[in-house]
């Protein structure tokens, strides 16, 4: 339900059979059911569905995933590779895929720095509960975002196409994460009245480069470096641009529940008819409790 246009559901339920092939460290799955969804349509109609799929788990380290479904808007699909060693995690991805948030589609989006972190400490820490915990306050403490996607006005459900490379590097006192996407995205179904970037065009491509580093000057403080590259684009002319960005930040934990960030960024933003230019500076403190 979004603030314009229309509010539209989907339910969908589903079996599924799988079969784990050890000889070859294979698994293949097979799924079938029903969804009834009004996303596509005036009112709620019945769909079928049904997919396969196959995992590839040559070591606890290489993992390879193909999947493929028919939904009620069509193929939804999946390919990632990801593979670990002791100091890097790496990752592979193309998908298509419904997308009813903000971020990447339900298919996609497993390259974040926190996904590839995971990874990287799933040797130390194999609970996965503990292992969230400890990786999301490693970020805090190295001051890089979980995720970094992104994004345009919208204002109904998507069809997103996903393409994404990335691989972090984590030493003893640096922590570095280089990450690539790009996407297609287009409107689900007829949203009358709505105006956002997807009024204009028919579908918005996006794509992003950034790089990420951290350097731990103490057991309580760091330094980082992010450069990013971001291109949006669509049918319309207006709808191009492009923004490069520099940040550098300086992170404190005073205590084991407190952090203060002292960050400056500089933004230049390409567009038409309003390119502008950015300077900032952001102090933020924070306490968890």
């Amino acid at each position: 339900d979004f603030k314009a246009g229309r509010a539209t559901s989907d339910d969908r339920i589903s079996a599924t059979a799988r079969w784990r092939l050890d000889s070859i460290d294979t698994e293949l799955s097979a799924s079938g059911g029903v969804e009834l969804s009004d996303m596509t349509t005036a009112s709620r109609q019945r769909f079928n569905n049904w997919g396969l799929g196959a995992t590839w788990t040559p070591s606890p380290r290489t993992n390879l995933v193909a999947q493929y479904d028919d939904r009620f808007y069509g193929p939804s699909r999946r390919l990632s590779f990801d593979h670990r060693t002791a100091l890097t995690s790496w990752h592979l991805g193309k998908s298509r895929s419904l997308s009813t948030s903000g971020g990447e589609g339900e298919a996609g989006g497993r390259g974040t720095a926190f996904d590839l972190l995971f990874a990287q400490f799933a040797s130390v820490l194999p609970d996965p509960v503990k292992r969230t915990d400890f990786v999301n306050a490693y970020l805090v403490s190295q001051g890089i975002s979980p995720s970094a996607t992104p994004g345009f006005l919208r204002s109904s459900v998507l069809v997103q196409d996903l393409e994404e490379a990335s691989v972090a590097y984590r030493g003893l006192r640096d922590t570095a994460v280089l990450s690539w996407t790009h996407s297609r995205s287009m409107r689900l179904g007829v949203q009358p009245g709505v105006a956002d970037d997807l009024s204009a065009s028919s579908e918005v491509d996006l794509q992003g480069l950034s790089l990420d580093l951290s350097h731990r000057l103490t057991p309580q403080s760091t330094a980082g470096l992010v450069l990013s590259r971001q291109r949006g684009s669509g049918l319309n002319a207006n709808q191009n641009n492009l923004q490069r960005k520099l940040s550098l930040r300086y992170t404190l934990r005073p205590s084991a529940n407190s952090d203060v960030n002292l960050g400056f960024s500089r933004t230049l933003f390409d567009s038409f008819p309003a390119p502008y230019d950015e300077s900032a500076v952001v102090v933020t403190l924070g306490y968890r409790f």
